[in-house]
């Protein structure tokens, strides 16, 4: 199958290009002009790509045209939930902007293409419960309204045109790849540099959050079983179990040898998304996926890789 990967050098995008390439797809994946260094080490390998943004409406359907795809994995986006506040137009243009791009571009030029959208747990907000395909969604972020617009549309482009158009409503997810912005990969990696000597404390905002913390490569497995439907639909993507910040911290720490030493100061986002926590049934049911791998598995995999980038013996 032709499958064609946005947001192809990030966490998720370098994941998927890999399993989809050693199951025998053509795996195209576009980057943009300034990402050249980050080709994640398949520039010449398995993965073809192509340069283009889903905020440029010709590039995509260029690329579109070019490559023919069976699959679309639309997984570009503005994702960095406290910048959202600092930069809205920036969000609402790549993250409902960028998938109207890929959705017209796919009506036009593949029209029998399966479309899997990254949609996102912070859609629901501060609602509460476990969430699953159903659940009130009142997001409170620009970056939650800007998932949540694009959502719609995937599901208006379902129903107006009988596209096939599914949408991933992913909970949390990191790995050793995730940039350490991110909260998960920031705690990883201050505990391995404490343990290397080379800091001494780790700032952190609310540490009373929980969040439904899964590994990525377990995830893009999921996107890959809903691309071979027949039928575009939604479904939630989570482990089903949340862990609080103090807990991510607390197994950082002890997986990295030493005594966790924490800062708490105000963080970078005017409200809080408190709870997130999935309710997976209908993947699980439909589709026989499950999440593979534990919390703490997750949290070890990461604090070790950070390890020896700091060049301590694990």
């Amino acid at each position: 199958m032709r499958t064609f990967v946005t947001g192809a050098t990030g966490q998720d995008g370098a994941y998927l290009a890999e399993l989809l390439s050693e199951r025998g797809d053509e795996v195209w994946g576009l980057y943009r002009g300034q990402e050249e260094s980050r080709l994640n080490g398949l520039r010449n390998g398995p993965v073809k790509w192509v340069r283009g943004d889903v905020t440029d409406s010709a590039s995509i359907q260029d690329a579109v045209q070019q490559i023919k795809p069976d699959y679309v994995f639309n997984l570009a986006a503005a994702s960095y939930v406290g910048l959202s506040w600092q930069m809205p137009k920036l969000y609402m243009e790549t993250n409902c902007g960028g998938v109207l791009n890929v959705l017209e571009a796919v009506r036009r030029f593949a029209p029998e293409a399966h479309v899997i959208q990254a949609s996102t747990s912070e859609m629901y907000g501060n609602e509460g419960g476990a969430h699953n395909e159903n659940s009130k969604m009142i997001p409170a972020s620009p970056y939650g309204v800007s998932k949540l617009a694009a959502h719609h549309l995937c599901r208006i482009y379902r129903e107006s045109y009988e596209m096939r158009v599914s949408c991933a409503i992913s909970f949390n997810h990191e790995s050793p790849r995730r940039p350490p912005i991110f909260v998960s990969r920031k705690v990883a990696q201050a505990a391995a540099r404490i343990r290397a000597g080379h800091d001494e404390t780790l700032t952190l905002g609310n540490l009373n959050i929980w969040r439904d913390w899964g590994f990525a490569g377990d995830f893009v497995e999921a996107y890959a079983l809903m691309a071979e439907q027949n039928k575009g639909d939604d479904y939630v993507v989570a482990t089903g179990v949340a862990h609080s910040l103090s807990e991510l911290v607390r197994v950082a720490f002890k997986h990295a040898g030493v005594e966790s030493r924490v800062e708490v100061r105000p963080g970078d986002r005017p409200v809080d998304v408190y709870s997130l926590c999935g309710d997976p049934r209908k993947i699980e049911k439909k589709l026989g996926w499950r999440a593979k791998t534990s919390f703490d598995s997750l949290i070890k995999m990461m604090v070790e890789s950070d390890l020896e980038k700091e060049m301590v013996a694990v």
